[in-house]
């Protein structure tokens, strides 16, 4: 299991993103209010202001308070460090 960190000591498995995505539009928002309203909302954000949207396989949404373009550093920083680990296993 591959875990991003999104933000307030809270993970996520990267296996179950579907889409990360920033908070600024009303589709996100009304998103948000339909999966509260369907008990599927998990606010990672802990009162901060909300800043970017998750979209996970299983149907639920994540609010975080950072950044989509933070977590995509994030993710792409630790799926190139594994990917690398493989690739040198591989070899040895």
């Amino acid at each position: 299991m591959k875990a991003l960190h999104i933000g307030n000591n809270q993970y996520i498995n990267t296996d179950k993103i579907t889409i990360i995505t920033g908070y600024n539009s009303n589709t996100m928002h009304r998103d948000v209010q339909v999966a509260e309203e369907k008990g599927k909302l998990i606010k990672a954000s802990k009162g901060r202001i909300t800043h970017s949207v998750i979209y996970t396989n299983c149907g639920y949404i994540i609010t975080s308070s950072t950044k989509p373009e933070t977590l995509l550093e994030r993710f792409n920083k630790r799926w190139f460090n594994v990917r690398r680990y493989n690739k040198k296993a591989k070899e040895l």
